[in-house]
């Protein structure tokens, strides 16, 4: 049976569905002296990826993977029974239960039975976009009744090649060719990997064991593959937690593009980032709303809010806010800002020529 979503005033939802980058995450206007527009994938499922889509370099506004973050729990972190098959571990993405919601502009995932060998462990999981810089952040609540592994692998910097929005899209998903010319090393609360000029950093505020792996690591069916050692260049990262029977774990992981180990830690000592991050998105979208009879379409005002925050950069509002992100000639924006609140974009902005 297709899975269908349900729309309230707050945003929508979603049960059971196994779609992934279907639902892409906005930040702020911090870097729009840069060509590029960073973006987060998010989707039905808890895999996030960050990406960036740059029209100087083709019209077609193909994006680049700003790396891949997978997280699960397992029970015997590093341990295969056979080559065939690993029956200790799930990524959460992986789970048949997601109950996923919506709130025009972020994502929040509930997982309550997502594996048999976890029979009364509980997981709670929010994504949120950075706004005042370039990243994401993923906060995990998860409460346990027996001993298992959390387990995190981020990895895979690329040029500008694709188009990922696409459900079809051709090396959409992790892989090892993602990680060509790539680096990484650790830092005292994650680590560091760089590519094609970008720089991308991840950490933690649990006290995670960091380590630094081959990408074949990032393509392993389960966590507890994930955790065992891998030949080759270590190119990615991966980070494990023991969660003791009874605990009750909330925890966070951020990732930051460009920027600085100290502001990475600034971010997960902030205590307040999540309140704050969420009500920048909520100012995108709070000067308008449509109060009808349709609840689908008061719901989708909101969200063309979001998109049309993201479609300005800069000094005008380009073509698109992921695809087409090109400051092609148009009135679609022009004209729903006019209407929705941001007037001043439109009496300052201007059509920049490529």
């Amino acid at each position: 049976m297709a899975k269908r979503y349900q729309f309230s005033e707050t945003g929508c939802s979603i049960f059971g569905s196994y779609e992934t980058f279907n639902r892409v995450l906005y930040g702020g206007h911090n870097g729009d002296k840069s060509p590029d527009r960073f973006f987060t994938f998010a989707g039905d499922t808890p895999l996030f990826m960050g990406a960036t889509s740059d029209f100087m370099r083709d019209t077609w506004c193909y994006q680049a993977k700003n790396g891949v973050l997978l997280s699960g729990l397992c029970l015997t972190p590093g341990f295969t029974e056979s080559a065939a098959r690993d029956i200790y571990g799930k990524y959460f993405h992986q789970s048949n239960d997601i109950d996923t919601q919506w709130h025009h502009g972020y994502l929040t995932y509930h997982l309550s039975h997502f594996s048999s060998y976890f029979p009364a462990v509980d997981v709670k999981i929010t994504v949120l976009p950075l706004q005042e810089e370039d990243g994401f952040i993923v906060s995990y609540d998860i409460t346990t009744d027996q001993q298992v592994f959390f387990a995190a692998g981020f990895g895979g910097i690329t040029e500008p090649f694709g188009r990922f929005e696409y459900h079809n899209s051709s090396r959409k998903d992790f892989s090892v060719l993602d990680c060509k010319d790539n680096t990484a090393q650790l830092l005292s609360c994650g680590a560091l990997l760089e590519g094609t000029g970008t720089k991308m950093l991840i950490g933690d505020d649990f006290n995670a064991l960091w380590e630094l792996d081959a990408p074949e690591a990032l393509e392993e069916p389960t966590p507890s593959y994930l955790l065992k050692s891998h030949e080759g260049n270590a190119l990615v990262a991966k980070c494990r937690r023991e969660l003791k029977p009874g605990e009750h774990f909330k925890g966070k992981l951020i990732v930051l593009k460009n920027s600085t180990e100290a502001r990475l830690k600034e971010l997960l000592a902030d205590k307040k980032l999540e309140q704050k991050i969420k009500n920048a998105i909520r100012k995108k979208y709070a000067a308008a709303f449509m109060q009808t009879p349709e609840v689908v379409l008061n719901s989708a005002f909101s969200d063309l809010q979001i998109a049309l925050d993201a479609s300005f950069h800069g000094n005008t509002f380009y073509h698109g806010a992921i695809g087409y992100h090109a400051p092609f000639l148009g009135w679609r924006g022009w004209y729903a800002n006019t209407l929705t609140g941001p007037q001043e974009r439109v009496k300052k902005g201007h059509f920049c020529p490529l």
